[in-house]
């Protein structure tokens, strides 16, 4: 299993890192030197001018949004997402430190539960791999340019973003088929029973001191916190 998440792991980084340079590489030797204040100020004036976009929004200078909704996306919910995602990981690594690893008391048995097949495991890397890279290229298109911009060139920056773009539309695909397949197939061994309760009570059995310790709730075909 180690080597799988190795190999998808070189997987994920190439693909995203070819995205992200392929897209750079064309940008190379294009060097644009803009004035914004001159441009607001002949467009102001009634000045003309001309673009090569092919965009259905190639003629309108400037996005309009509601500003309060740049301001909550910039000042609240980008640090947000970025401390929920850094803070679990902090938790996560403290919760080990304290508590240790969770292990079987009397030791691995060597018999083998057979749970899910091989398609069953397909389903769940359909729906896992988008999940991950949906994940990653979300919080660099949200908040990337408050935490990685302001350290790397603008040139990366840009080949960055539109590759995240590009890996974040396209993998949102493949993430729903996961994610509907998944349901379909699985839900009838997903619904909530009273022994969920019960797992829920003790932690699932997770915490190796205190009163919970050595606990070992029962937990059907998928736990609660599945």
């Amino acid at each position: 299993m180690n080597k799988w998440f190795k190999h998808i792991g070189v997987a994920i980084a190439l693909f995203f890192s070819v995205s992200v340079f392929a897209h750079a590489s064309d940008k190379v030797g294009d060097t644009i030197e803009v004035n914004n204040g001159q441009i607001w100020a002949q467009l102001k004036s009634g000045e003309d001018g001309y673009t090569t976009s092919t965009s259905e929004f190639h003629g309108q200078a400037i996005n309009v949004y509601d500003l309060r909704v740049l301001e909550l996306r910039s000042d609240i919910l980008a640090p947000a997402m970025m401390a929920a995602l850094f803070g679990m990981i902090i938790i996560f690594v403290l919760f080990i430190k304290v508590n240790g690893i969770s292990k079987l008391h009397g030791g691995f048995s060597g018999k083998l539960v057979y749970r899910w097949s091989k398609f069953d495991v397909s389903i769940h890397w359909l729906g896992a791999i988008p999940c991950l890279l949906l994940i990653l290229t979300g919080l660099t298109l949200l908040a990337g340019r408050f935490f990685f911009q302001p350290y790397i060139g603008e040139g990366l920056w840009a080949g960055l973003v539109n590759g995240a773009k590009q890996v974040h539309d396209i993998m949102a695909i493949p993430f729903m088929i996961g994610w509907a397949l998944m349901t379909v197939l699985w839900a009838k061994n997903q619904m909530p029973k009273m022994y969920d309760l019960k797992w829920m009570m003790v932690v699932g059995g997770y915490i190796n001191f205190g009163p919970f310790k050595g606990k070992h709730p029962d937990a059907g075909f998928a736990n609660a916190g599945e």
